[in-house]
């Protein structure tokens, strides 16, 4: 009959539970309907975090279930008893014949649902009470008996344990696991170990398992407070589920697999500290004997557990200090010579910094430089490049992209190397044929170099150049003195110090030496009468590049011999010398000159791989003395003479003055308007080539001469200037700004407007 209550209750509670969660899915799908947002999991959450009444809806499905429990206990309650008045006094007797028949046979566990107003029954039922009481007290004590002595060979079996492997975690772990799944009557188990994952976080590994195959948990790492096994950690008290959510874990065998029903964790503490976590599945239900000597082992686990931990950072620790001391003692002689070397590196850098300034300054005023971004548009460029490419201002190219300045014979090998200067870091050298702003075809000898920021990432690319479409006239040069090298028959390749570098065989023949190994000078082989005439020789060729006459010539062996020698100088972009040709025949030996022309033409494949080599040779020691920026002063005399002079030849007046109002230049055709010597006019102020009342008034005039106003630029107007005679003249003047930085520099182009 109380099944029925129960099952009565338990059935009008699903039901009810059931129109709980329907009304709370109802109010869920009109907020989502109102709201138009779809039905997710993320809405529910919006809807609790934006309405707290959603969270009396979450308790409704509850709150209707109970009721529904309560109503069916109540009414199955009433149905019960009714049926009991109804069938107390059938089974009455029958109960009294099966309770003294159960007595009989020893059995006290007979229902003992009588009247207790029945005396003879009270009798009766004393009577099994006392049998029983006495019984139960008699196992109790035995039980108790076997639970104490199970416990206590326990603990000296895991005492046993843990002073046996304390040495070894891992192993300790397995050992400590298996025996306890073992002892228990358990079905499997783990233990999880408080260690540190990547981030120094605190985290629960498992170290070891005993017949375990889990499919909740399959990371082997569990954070604080994560899963049953993190909150039993986090707050360090024993869990004994006895309901386990068949998808938790499962127990496999060979005959197939079950779901444990019953679960314990155990935190393993000791001080106060948790270790770890013991967790133990079963099929049975844990005694609390049983869950008692589990917390207790668990206690002397977590207690070995603190030692080992100890003992191994102990260990560490006095290693760890003894290499430090070892460390320390070589990093104290290693710091006083860092400092050392520091100090002289600090030095040397204020050095190199003030070298470096200077270099710059040099670069900026004899070589093209301009930067471009990754992209290969201008973003900054010297007054030279802006001179080489004829380009007017440098607003005009700004941002204009480096194809634009490139010859097209010469763009689809540039693009190549652009695209590996960029992608690979590699650098740009070589000579580079280009188009000015006006289209007019220049050579130049560039370097291209990337500039990356701290992270390794691309900043900008760096060109360096100079003009070399002088030079290509001088290769012509250069080529008609490799033909006549190759028409000669004593050859020689000489420094500008006199010492033979490179010597063809019939030379060698003619010195008499066959050692090769071994450089010599020139000034050894000249005989003793003819060196005063060789130093002027060699003075000539210093000064003019060039020396031909008769000399005469001691071998190793004694012989004078007299050799028609011709020396050419091979200059460099800045016109140094830079290597010395020697060409010349033996009088003695023209005979024999004709007879072996023919091996010398054999050779003259040979002579123009050394000429090429000697090429290359030429090109590595421009870019050095590029580099080094030494004798570069000569090229940047020559360029400012030949500006002042295409400046000074002008044909139209032209008078350049600064950002104060300064006349800076004053070339011819001014000097023929104005009547002024460019003496007596530089480092005047403008306003003296203009009426006073133009300067002082309001027109172009007074713009040009007032270092205040914003200059008008590029437009023409018509003016009045006076002359050394203080005769007024009309005459139309432009205005150019000719900054290529922040300084503003101007140049004024006048014309006389013929009465």
């Amino acid at each position: 009959m109380r099944d029925n209550a129960t099952i009565l209750s338990r059935r009008y509670a699903f039901y009810l539970f059931l129109i709980g969660v329907g009304m709370w899915l109802i109010a869920v799908s009109i907020e989502a309907i109102v709201s138009k947002q779809a039905f997710t999991l993320g809405l529910i959450g919006d809807l609790h975090a934006k309405n707290v009444s959603f969270l009396f809806l979450d308790i409704i499905p509850f709150a209707l279930g109970f009721c529904g429990y309560r109503w069916g206990l109540h009414t199955g309650q009433k149905a019960d008893t009714l049926n009991e008045i109804i069938e107390k006094d059938k089974q009455r007797n029958t109960k009294l014949i099966a309770l003294v028949d159960e007595i009989k046979k020893g059995n006290f566990e007979v229902s003992n649902g009588f009247d207790k107003k029945d005396k003879l029954i009270n009798s009766i039922l004393d009577l099994r009470n006392s049998l029983k009481t006495s019984t139960q007290e008699e196992e109790i004590r035995k039980k108790e008996d076997e639970e104490r002595h199970w416990v206590a060979q326990g603990l000296a079996k895991f005492g046993e344990i843990l002073r046996a492997n304390n040495d070894d975690m891992t192993e300790l772990s397995y050992n400590i696991i298996s025996q306890l799944v073992k002892y228990v009557r358990a079905n499997q188990g783990g233990i999880y170990l408080l260690t540190e994952d990547q981030e120094n976080r605190k985290v629960f590994e498992m170290k070891a398992c005993y017949a375990y195959e889990r499919r909740k948990y399959v990371d082997k790492l569990i954070n604080l407070g994560e899963g049953l096994v993190g909150a039993c950690a986090k707050e360090g008290k024993t869990v004994n589920l006895k309901k386990v959510p068949d998808t938790y874990l499962s127990i496999t065998s060979g005959l197939g697999h079950a779901n444990p029903k019953f679960l314990l964790l155990v935190p393993l503490k000791f001080n106060e500290e948790t270790h770890g976590v013991l967790e133990i599945a079963s099929f049975n239900e844990f005694k609390p004997h049983v869950v008692e000597f589990i917390e207790k082992v668990a206690e002397s686990i977590a207690s070995t557990i603190a030692n080992v931990k100890i003992n191994i950072r102990t260990a560490m620790l006095l290693r760890d200090s003894q290499e430090q001391a070892e460390m320390l003692a070589s990093q104290e002689e290693e710091m006083r010579q860092n400092m050392e070397e520091l100090q002289a590196t600090q030095e040397d850098a204020v050095r190199q910094t003030e070298r470096l300034s200077g270099y710059i300054n040099a670069l900026d005023s004899v070589h093209m430089r301009a930067e471009f971004d990754s992209s290969g548009n201008l973003v900054a460029a010297n007054d030279q490049f802006l001179e080489k490419f004829e380009v007017p201002h440098f607003d005009d190219v700004y941002e204009k992209n480096i194809t634009s300045f490139i010859h097209p014979e010469s763009l689809t090998s540039f693009r190549n190397s652009w695209a590996n200067l960029v992608a690979e870091d590699k650098c740009h050298e070589g000579e580079l044929k280009c188009v000015t702003f006006i289209n007019k075809t220049i050579y130049l000898f560039t370097s291209l170099s990337r500039v990356n920021r701290s992270n390794g990432e691309m900043d900008k690319v760096l060109l360096l150049a100079l003009e070399v479409t002088d030079q290509k006239k001088e290769e012509l040069e250069m080529r008609s003195i490799v033909s006549a090298v190759n028409s000669s028959l004593l050859q020689a390749e000489l420094t500008n110090t006199g010492d033979l570098v490179v010597v063809n065989d019939k030379l060698k023949a003619e010195l008499g030496y066959n050692d090769v190994q071994t450089v010599y000078n020139i000034n050894e082989f000249i005989n003793d009468l003819d060196k005063p005439q060789f130093e002027k020789a060699w003075m000539k060729l210093v000064n003019q590049g060039f020396f031909e006459g008769t000399i005469n010539f001691t071998s190793f062996d004694g012989q004078v011999k007299a050799l028609d020698i011709t020396l050419i100088g091979i200059r460099n972009f800045n016109d140094d010398i830079v290597k010395i040709v020697l060409i010349g025949t033996d009088k003695s030996a023209i005979k024999a000159v004709e007879d072996k022309y023919l091996q010398l033409q054999e050779t003259t494949e040979q002579l123009k791989d050394a000429l090429s080599k000697t090429e290359e040779e030429i090109n590595r020691r421009i870019r050095e003395v590029r580099e080094q920026l030494a004798l570069q002063y000569k090229e940047v005399e020559r360029i400012r003479i030949r500006n002042d002079k295409t400046v000074d030849n002008a044909p139209i007046a032209m008078v350049c003055f600064n950002s104060q109002g300064i006349i800076e230049v004053f070339n011819k055709k001014a000097a023929e308007v104005w009547g002024y010597q460019p003496s007596e006019i530089i480092n005047m102020p403008i306003s003296k080539l203009f009426p006073k009342e133009q300067v002082q008034g309001e027109g172009i005039v007074n713009a040009i001469c007032d270092v205040d106003k914003i200059k008008p630029i590029n437009q023409k107007e018509s003016v009045k200037i006076i002359n050394t005679n203080n005769q007024k003249q009309a005459a139309y003047i432009t205005l150019a700004d000719a900054r290529v930085t922040k300084e503003h520099n101007y140049v004024a182009y006048v014309e006389v407007i013929s009465n």
